[in-house]
């Protein structure tokens, strides 16, 4: 790993840089002409952008003119060597000459014009129909994404007079519209970005979905709903749609999926598991910083403050309970949140996070707009809650549930029920049969029917509500809550005598579930049966009514 820091004109000292491996020491490192790639560079001049794969301000940042600077500089630095694993991955939209836009000035139609054709101008200046085709009338509806828009309207060509209601677009320029999606502009400034699009838009994917672990749907039916976009860019059908090309990357709808379908690509939620051990390897008193890459230049500072150390962000809003409540049990004192002023601020696995921490006495997650040093000095003389906590699983929900657990054992929660929405509480009536069909579609594994009993671990379930629709005996209802009690448990539901398959002495059906089917279908034999004997006893039966032998069923 190739590491260049800079001593800012002496601000920093040398003395202190040569400490670490690996690094080569520059004075004035953003007036240099670097020759090679460094993969990870200490200063964040705007110079330096092209210069190396991973750029973090340490100077400016105030960590080299710490207590124990170069340590936590070797820290840091190794920290943010997680991210030169995540490999870009890059999409693309075609994009044609085409454009719709709303204005009455011929002069900037006109200028479009020498870019775009065909060129559709909703306007009511007759003049323009010299130079495009100009629609008298207004926008109904915009659906579709960049390159491919199908725009609906209630208009006329000035031209011709015929009626137009349909028209097909690649960038669509329209004053004042309230749209988020890629290829729609809202000011005639943006045109010049319009014009720039004209043959492709390549964009770095943000997400990763994985249909075969979401709770969306069963069978067409609706699920889970859990994951939103605060731009509007995601649909629920049988699966989930994104508009990824258009995704701006805040990542909240990865911090709201609690089965790990949906994952946020540009700063990975196990990098940044793995960037809090890292710092955790500082054995002081210390507090975590989350920072929104634009507003790190809130944290820069000429003086001394106590130790924090950061990671920054593309959003806040990625931040899901797991990444905010880690820190707190891996050693550090505290966790300060520091987002910028984007106007897509949710934050609700912040505020999750600080209800469950809350709940078990704990207040040392703090959401500032500014960059506070006296707060960092107030978090780092708290005690650490532990510094040896370490998660077993890879999963979300699983690590949410470790994380519980582990506080259960060193603290007594005030409450034990919160009212979460996508934590789901069952219980389960009489009529239940034990028939599976609950497990079956349940996505999170959360229901188990073993030994004749319907086991239920209550912090794995979403409350997608999947286990209710499909029940045919709608013997179940669930409770929207987080019951700290039962989080980490394994509960059962209900217990009935199984009956064993007279062929491989499997246990495989209760006697409530073999009475109604053997009632429905009048096959009290064959019902009795497992699913994997029930095929060899009827191909049995068959060879044997050819043979013109006694079947086995009617001995």
């Amino acid at each position: 790993m190739k590491i260049a820091l800079c001593t800012c004109e002496g601000r920093v000292e040398r003395k202190d840089l040569e400490k670490i491996e690996n690094a080569i020491i520059f004075d004035t490192l953003c007036c240099e002409d670097l020759e090679s790639k460094f993969d990870i560079i200490g200063c964040s001049h705007p110079s330096l952008r092209n210069a190396g794969k991973i750029l973090i301000d340490l100077n400016n940042l105030v960590f080299l003119r710490q207590k124990d600077s170069a340590e936590k500089a070797k820290i840091i630095l190794k920290a943010y060597s997680q991210l030169l694993s995540v490999e870009p991955y890059f999409m693309e939209a075609e994009v044609d000459n085409s454009l719709l836009v709303k204005t009455d000035d011929h002069n900037f139609a006109s200028m479009l014009s020498k870019h775009f054709e065909p060129l559709y101008v909703l306007t009511d200046n007759r003049s323009i129909s010299d130079i495009a085709l100009a629609i008298e009338g207004k926008l109904e509806s915009i659906s579709g994404s960049i390159g491919e828009f199908e725009v609906r309207l209630n208009g006329i060509d000035m031209r011709t007079g015929k009626r137009i209601s349909n028209i097909r677009v690649s960038q669509i320029l329209i004053p004042g519209i309230n749209d988020p999606r890629e290829g729609i502009f809202s000011s005639e400034l943006e045109a010049v970005e319009a014009i720039y699009n004209r043959g492709g838009v390549l964009k770095v994917k943000s997400l990763e979905y994985r249909d075969e672990m979401c709770g969306v749907s069963y069978n067409g039916i609706g699920g889970c709903k859990l994951c939103r976009c605060p731009h509007g860019l995601i649909q629920h059908r049988e699966s989930v749609v994104v508009d990824e090309i258009s995704c701006p990357g805040c990542g909240l709808c990865s911090a709201l999926c609690p089965s790990d379908a949906l994952s946020f690509r540009i700063f990975p939620r196990n990098v940044v598991l793995r960037m809090i051990q890292t710092m955790a390897e500082y054995r002081k008193r210390k507090t975590l910083l989350y920072v929104c890459r634009n507003a790190v230049t809130k944290v820069y500072g000429s003086g001394k403050t106590e130790s924090f150390f950061p990671v920054i962000l593309p959003c806040i809003n990625s931040l899901s309970e797991v990444e905010v409540l880690l820190p707190l049990v891996s050693g550090f004192s505290g966790v300060c949140i520091l987002p910028c002023d984007c106007p897509h601020g949710d934050f609700e696995g912040i505020k999750r996070a600080a209800e469950i921490a809350e709940a078990f006495g704990i207040e040392r997650i703090a959401v500032e707009k500014d960059f506070h040093p006296e707060l960092i000095e107030r978090m780092n003389r708290l005690k650490p809650i532990s510094s040896d906590f370490k998660l077993g699983s890879s999963r979300k929900r699983e690590q949410l549930l470790e994380i519980i657990a582990f506080l259960k054992q060193h603290f007594e929660p005030a409450t034990y029920r919160l009212s979460f929405d996508n934590f789901g509480m069952l219980n389960v009536s009489d009529s239940c049969t034990l028939c599976k069909t609950c497990q079956s579609v349940c996505p999170m594994n959360a229901i188990d029917r073993r030994d004749g009993r319907l086991e239920f671990i209550h912090g794995l379930c979403i409350n997608c509500d999947l286990c209710r629709i499909f029940c045919p005996e709608n013997s179940i209802t669930i409770e929207s809550c987080l019951n700290l009690a039962e989080a980490d448990s394994r509960k059962v539901l209900k217990e009935l005598k199984m009956i064993k398959c007279p062929r491989c002495q499997r246990k495989h059906i209760s006697e409530n579930e073999y009475r109604k089917i053997s009632a429905l279908t009048g096959q009290k034999t064959v019902t009795l049966y497992c699913d994997s004997c029930k095929p060899v006893i009827v191909f049995e039966g068959i060879y044997r009514e050819v043979k013109g032998e006694e079947n086995e069923q009617d001995k």
